[in-house]
């Protein structure tokens, strides 16, 4: 359960401190509430996770000037880029973060602020149906289920899903969850690619877990000073992928966006991706 009562801090340093994923969904029916609170008093927010301050219990978000009504797709996107930021605690599965994270591009189900909260609200209460980080067998069949017939396409080029990495590499080898994981045999009607955008060089991703880096050790060694040993490396999970800043030095980029150091975002077909100054495009080929 979330315990925010001694706190004294920014939203934006909280979040990077290894929530559990229901302490975010709590945390956020927080934020939405008090967006609510201020929609009904016809205030404007700073919708900022650095300005956004928690005391003692309490959340406090300061006033924008003037009078304009607040626009429900900045709401929307404060959502989203709060999960971006976010750094969850090791063992933690992730996959109702991505779930989120397509409900709020999903216009159809995500109309308002009260529909973020009560998503929110519903989410926190899924871990009773986990077991050890991983989904019970029930569980994640009703889940596929559901995704099937309820969750949208993402659209190419964009990236949802902060997962932690460490979990990622766990669950690979876990015979708990390695069902929710995409064999490379499975792939085979797919080939997924990274293409130098300076050099035209194309490079096949052929591994579960396929490692970055100006090491010898990796599976696509890019020789340049910049670039760290193991800068990163991309996980494939159930036709999901997920792009994992390893602490790098000089950072990962997806489409411009830093990765937060040990965290990930899953990406899509399109996505610009940077490790340092070096840019490849994200190719997924049927």
């Amino acid at each position: 359960m979330l315990n925010i009562a001694n706190v004294d801090e920014s939203l934006k340093m909280y979040i990077r401190k290894e929530l559990l994923v229901d302490d975010f969904f709590e945390l956020m029916s927080l934020v939405t509430e008090n967006i609510y609170q201020g929609q009904s008093n016809q205030q404007v927010l700073q919708l900022d996770t650095a300005t956004i301050r928690i005391k003692n219990g309490n959340l406090i978000l300061l006033r924008k000037n003037g009078s304009a009504i607040m626009n429900f797709a900045e709401i929307r996107n404060f959502c989203k880029e709060t999960v971006f930021e976010t750094i969850f605690a090791l063992g933690e599965n992730c996959t109702r973060i991505t779930e989120f994270l397509q409900f709020l591009d999903d216009t159809s189900r995500c109309t308002n602020v009260m529909d973020i909260q009560n998503y929110c609200d519903e989410a926190s209460g899924a871990a009773n149906n986990t077991v050890a980080g991983a989904y019970t067998d029930r569980y994640a069949a009703s889940m596929q289920d559901r995704n099937m017939q309820q969750m949208p396409s993402m659209p190419s080029g964009d990236e949802t899903g902060v997962l932690d990495p460490a979990y990622l590499q766990k669950a690979l080898h876990s015979s708990a969850s390695s069902r929710l994981y995409e064999p490379a045999a499975a792939r085979e009607h797919k080939c997924l690619q990274l293409v130098n955008t300076k050099s035209g060089s194309i490079t096949d991703i052929d591994k579960d877990l396929f490692w970055i880096g100006k090491g010898a050790d990796c599976d696509l060694r890019i020789l340049d000073e910049t670039v760290s040993r193991k800068h990163a490396s991309i996980m494939c999970k159930n036709n999901h992928y997920f792009l994992c800043d390893n602490g790098s030095t000089n950072k990962t980029f997806v489409n411009n966006k830093e990765i937060p150091p040990k965290a990930s975002v899953e990406i899509f077909d399109g996505a610009r991706i940077k490790f340092s100054n070096v840019e490849f495009s994200f190719r997924i080929e049927q």
